[in-house]
């Protein structure tokens, strides 16, 4: 657990900064896939939520990416 601007928080563990980068994929798991048979440190941590499922990655430099597939029924995209 860390302090952030006041406030203490895991959600940016296991990276000391912050801050994460986020980033749109259009298939998770195959990006996860192809990171891992990279060598990229790949975290053991994701989430469901209706509006898609994202996967962590931490970078070389230690900053925690968030990749985020978003789903086809998001609620939180407006209609046209």
């Amino acid at each position: 657990m860390r302090l952030y601007d006041g406030l203490w928080s895991v959600y940016f563990d296991p990276s000391n900064k912050p801050f994460m980068i986020n980033l749109r994929v259009d298939d998770l798991d195959a990006v996860l896939s192809q990171l891992r048979q990279q060598g990229a440190r790949v975290l053991d941590r994701h989430e469901d939520a209706e509006n898609g499922r994202f996967g962590y990655v931490m970078d070389p430099e230690g900053n925690l990416l968030e990749l985020w597939e978003q789903s086809d029924n998001d609620p939180y995209v407006p209609e046209e």
